[in-house]
């Protein structure tokens, strides 16, 4: 056989092994579905019966909850890997909270991302967070409706 038939051969055994592997799967899905058709005992006056219990009963697991086994489960990830947590924009470093009537509350903010810190007074814009809340050792930022909280790392 020549190099280029061998390659093909390699391809076309990579592409079996994994329809193979989606059929295992497929029957794996159907097996653990007709597996909840367990009989139900039904208590009457009379005597106990058993009978099959009705389709109504028998919720179908949803096409999305078999893509996402698939997806969780990818071949080709190495074992143990789960995807990156999103990293918080700013770190708190501390917020000033004034004695007295004259002066604004602030919290010193700093980016992840850069080393720039930012001093915030409450509700101001720092690129698209609003900080909405400033309480001491914590602050809110809202961003689209949804708000996160950030606290000030302290060592105990």
């Amino acid at each position: 056989m020549s190099p280029k038939n061998l390659k093909h051969l390699a391809s076309a055994s990579k592409i079996i092994s994994i329809l193979l592997v989606g059929l295992l799967l497929v029957q794996t899905h159907t097996k653990t579905s007709t597996e909840k058709e367990a009989l139900v005992v039904v208590d009457t006056p009379r005597q106990k019966t058993a009978q099959a219990p009705t389709n109504a009963s028998i919720l179908p697991a949803t096409p999305d909850a078999f893509h996402h086994s698939i997806i969780d489960n990818n071949l080709f990830c190495l074992l143990g890997w789960r995807p990156p947590r999103p990293r918080e924009p700013y770190h708190l470093i501390g917020t000033i909270i004034p004695t007295d009537g004259k002066t604004r509350a602030q919290a010193i903010l700093q980016a992840t991302t850069g080393n720039t810190t930012h001093t915030v007074s409450l509700r101001k814009t720092l690129e698209d967070f609003i900080l909405i809340d400033i309480q001491p050792k914590q602050v809110t930022l809202e961003k689209d409706g949804k708000q996160r909280t950030l606290k000030l790392n302290s060592v105990s």
